[in-house]
């Protein structure tokens, strides 16, 4: 669900310096390096999620498979954006 997230903002950073904002397609280049990696995160995150549930719960979770389960209307709305994926 994140992994993009990188790249749209350096998509916008362009077209603000296309546009002569070049103040805006700066500090939107520096957030996108911070962006960077972001979705590595989650992947861990779900990792750790699903063996700190499975050790507690039956039955146990697949982390792998949840990873892979296609996304969510929350999730497929935020890869969507505000203008329904532009």
């Amino acid at each position: 669900m994140t992994e993009p997230v990188e790249q749209w903002i350096l998509r916008a950073a362009k077209r603000c310096g296309d546009l002569g904002y070049t103040d805006l397609a700066k500090a939107l280049r520096g957030h996108a390096a911070a962006e960077a990696g972001h979705n590595l995160m989650m992947v861990r995150d779900t990792h750790a999620m699903t063996a700190r549930l499975n050790a507690r719960f039956q039955p146990p979770l697949d982390a792998e498979k949840l990873l892979a389960a296609p996304p969510g209307p929350g999730a497929r709305r935020y890869i969507e954006g505000p203008r329904g994926g532009d």
